[in-house]
């Protein structure tokens, strides 16, 4: 039995059979871009995702906050951390999680030159509220960011949040915490 293709394969048209071979390698190519890509979701911290983890489940992972707080449209719980003065923060819009600040601990080496290596060169987005030596380097489309001095490469706060653009992140925090890029 000879094969004439997909045409006497599938019972398919003649006509059809471009088309057909197309749209399957469309799909390949589709598939192929999403397993290299992927769909970027949140990172996770202590099992606590932005975007994803309610205010209730939050609770059930963390338990009760040391302390609460509101600021503008957010509520931010604070979680002891290694640092006596210094508290994790979880940060709530409408009782979902936007965003945590884990507090690094001075012994606690994180290398600026090790996170480059593995989510790319970050973008330095600026605030007021940050001591003149601190940027916050973003690696916004991972959801990641790190507070840290450049010039001594320590890092003093780690950022989890939706992934997004650094323009998203100014957005999402605009009111709070005024982040902008440039210097202001």
């Amino acid at each position: 039995m000879e094969n004439n293709g997909l045409v006497e394969i599938f019972k398919i048209p003649k006509s059809w059979e471009i088309r057909l071979i197309l749209l399957i390698a469309l799909l390949l190519a589709g598939a192929l871009l999403f397993w290299v890509f992927g769909a970027k979701s949140a990172p996770a911290w202590q099992g606590i995702t932005p975007a994803k983890t309610s205010k209730a489940e939050l609770i059930q992972v963390l338990g009760e906050p040391a302390k609460s707080q509101e600021k503008g449209r957010f509520t931010i719980y604070g979680y002891k951390s290694a640092e006596k003065f210094r508290f994790h923060e979880v940060w709530l819009e409408e009782d979902k999680v936007v965003l945590i600040r884990e507090q690094v601990a001075s012994g606690e080496k994180l290398k600026l030159a090790d996170l480059e290596k593995k989510y790319g060169k970050p973008t330095t987005l600026y605030s007021e509220l940050f001591a003149q030596s601190q940027e916050l380097l973003t690696f916004a489309r991972r959801g990641y960011a790190v507070l840290a001095n450049k010039n001594n490469e320590a890092v003093y706060e780690v950022w989890y949040f939706e992934p997004t653009s650094p323009q998203g992140l100014v957005s999402l925090l605009r009111g709070e915490l005024d982040l902008t890029l440039q210097k202001r």
